[in-house]
């Protein structure tokens, strides 16, 4: 009867360690899920978030603040609202602490946005209140109520980069945005919280020659010459470059970056000829002195390629081309032609069209999940020890 009670003891106690075995892996799964699932309490806002100056003023600046909370945040990806009418948005400087740009910051009318990142380590992640970047802006004219500068809540994503978030590395954060109001008022004299005064010309008196008394000769009836206009300059292709390298793999994706100007009219075309047989015509966002245009390209198939641009102007005349060599290694693969991107306008004056990469940050695994490995094995383990004593 003993042995009996003895053997019900031990079947008993072998059962609870083989339900303990799935029970202790359920929970360690949990454990690690909800350490990585970070909580979305990060705010966006503006520093100075109330702004006062004047039409006579250049420039005044803002600063966009991230507030992490109680989160690690590594990119920042920001799109901003404004009233062109009133406000031009003249540049978007990343801070020191998010100085790697994911994405080029894009201005157009009313409208702006760039991507920016710590950088691929980790630890400089932002866990305190930082400074991403500084908005630089013109009053254009004055207005009677203030003129909201805002995030546009729909596309602003804040993005997590701790290494518990093994499944998920990328988690937006952020709950809230607040806006920044500017008060511009008209005047002659650069006053308020900020920007530099416009300087005044001052116009030197005519002097007035003394009377004196003509004396009248003969004249010709007067002609009115004919203006002629002059001989046209080409434009000029100022730099080409690719990157991230001219070198990869097929199929091997690239960036081109090409800039240019005309001396006495304006940039009505770019064209992009990639090497491999196509050819891109840029117009939109063209007559411009100068502009700065990028694009993105695959090569397919392996091979050495000779890819070029030039600039054409508003009357015809072309610019001598712009040339690199790019080199794609291995057969690659056959596909179809991906569209070209739909251009926009630069803050430079440029046509600027871009991807969106996301940098990879690789997760440092999950402590948790060691553990709960370990525990299982040794509870099998023991269940087998148990079971061979019977």
């Amino acid at each position: 009867m003993k042995l009996l009670a003895n053997k019900y003891f031990i079947f008993g106690n072998i059962f609870l360690i083989l339900l303990a075995i799935p029970l202790t892996l359920f929970f360690v799964k949990k454990q690690q899920e909800t350490r990585s699932r970070a909580a979305a309490s990060t705010i966006l806002y503006f520093v100075p978030d109330s702004i006062s100056t004047t039409t006579a003023c250049q420039s005044f600046k803002t600063d966009i603040t991230v507030n992490p909370g109680e989160n690690e945040v590594a990119i920042i990806d920001i799109y901003i609202n404004y009233d062109s009418s009133k406000l031009k948005l003249l540049e978007i400087t990343p801070s020191s602490s998010f100085s790697d740009v994911i994405r080029k910051a894009t201005i157009s009318s009313g409208k702006a946005d760039i991507s920016l990142s710590v950088g691929g380590n980790i630890a400089n992640t932002a866990k305190t209140i930082t400074k991403v970047a500084t908005l630089s802006f013109h009053p254009v004219t004055s207005s009677t109520v203030p003129i909201v500068v805002s995030f546009d809540a729909t596309k602003t994503r804040v993005l997590n980069g701790g290494a518990t978030a093994a499944d998920a590395p990328y988690t937006n954060l952020l709950s809230n945005t607040r806006p920044a109001n500017i008060n511009i008022a008209q005047s002659d004299t650069c006053t308020g919280d900020n920007g530099g005064p416009t300087p005044t010309l001052t116009t030197a008196p005519t002097p007035t020659a003394a009377a004196t008394t003509p004396t009248p000769t003969p004249t010709a009836a007067a002609t009115t010459p004919t203006p002629t206009l002059g001989a046209n300059v080409s434009p000029v292709c100022t730099d080409f470059s690719v990157s991230p390298s001219a070198t990869g793999t097929a199929p091997f994706s690239v960036l081109l970056t090409a800039k240019g100007n005309d001396p006495d009219g304006v940039v009505a075309k770019t064209t992009f000829n990639f090497g491999d047989g196509q050819v891109q015509d840029v117009t939109a966002g063209m007559n411009l002195k100068s502009v700065t245009v990028q694009t993105n390209h695959t090569y397919n198939v392996g091979g050495t390629f000779n890819s070029s641009v030039t600039f054409t102007d508003n009357r015809g005349a072309i610019s001598q081309s712009c040339s690199k060599t790019i080199t794609a290694s291995g057969s690659g693969v056959t596909s179809t032609p991906t569209k070209a991107p739909t251009p926009t306008t630069s803050s430079s004056g440029g046509t600027v069209v871009t991807a969106t990469p996301i940098p990879t940050i690789a997760p440092t695994g999950s402590f948790g999940t060691t553990i709960g490995i370990i525990g299982a094995v040794v509870l099998a383990l023991l269940g087998g020890v148990l079971l061979l004593a019977l």
